[in-house]
C-alpha cells in the first residue's frame, strides 16, 4: 500500500469514527406540560410550568429547550422559561414547543373575590331588618 493510500484509509477511519456533528439528540416525539392545568386566583399571580420532552421509546430527552406561547396574552402571559402570569380573568392555553412537537396546559384566571375596602355601615334597632346583596360587605356594630 502506498503512503497516499495509507493516509486516505486513516483519514476515512477517523472521519467515520468521529463523525462531523458529534453525538446527536434523540428525536422528540411527544411533549408533556406539567402541570397540565392551573388556576390562578388573582391578577398578578404566577405559576411555573415545565415541558418534558420524550422520545419514541418514552424516554426523557434532555438538552432541549421549549419555546413557550400563550393563545390569550390578555388573560395570561408566559415567559421564555415557562413562568405564567395572570393578566385578567379568563382562560388561556399555554403551549410548549420542542423540535416542532407541541403540548399545552390550560390556565384559568379567576375573577378576584370582593373585598371589603369600602364596607356599608349597618345600624339597626332591635327587631329591625334589612337585606343585602350576596357580594356586599357590611360592618355590624360591636357587640352585635
Amino acid at each position: 500500500m502506498t503512503r497516499f493510500h495509507t493516509l486516505l484509509v486513516v483519514s476515512l477511519a477517523i472521519t467515520t469514527a468521529c463523525g462531523s456533528d458529534g453525538p446527536s439528540t434523540p428525536d422528540v416525539t411527544s411533549v408533556q406540560v406539567v402541570p397540565s392545568t392551573a388556576v390562578l386566583e388573582a391578577v398578578g399571580a404566577t405559576v411555573q410550568l415545565a415541558a418534558q420532552a420524550k422520545d419514541a421509546s418514552g424516554g426523557t430527552v434532555s438538552g432541549v429547550t421549549a419555546t413557550w406561547s400563550s393563545n390569550a396574552p390578555t388573560v395570561a402571559t408566559v415567559s421564555a422559561s415557562g413562568l405564567v402570569t395572570a393578566v385578567a380573568p379568563g382562560t388561556a392555553g399555554v403551549t410548549a414547543t420542542i423540535q416542532g412537537v407541541a403540548s399545552s396546559a390550560v390556565v384559568t384566571v379567576n375573577q378576584p373575590s370582593a373585598t371589603c375596602d369600602d364596607p356599608t355601615t349597618v345600624t339597626l334597632a332591635r327587631g329591625e331588618a334589612t337585606f343585602f346583596d350576596a357580594d356586599e360587605c357590611f360592618v355590624l356594630p360591636s357587640g352585635a
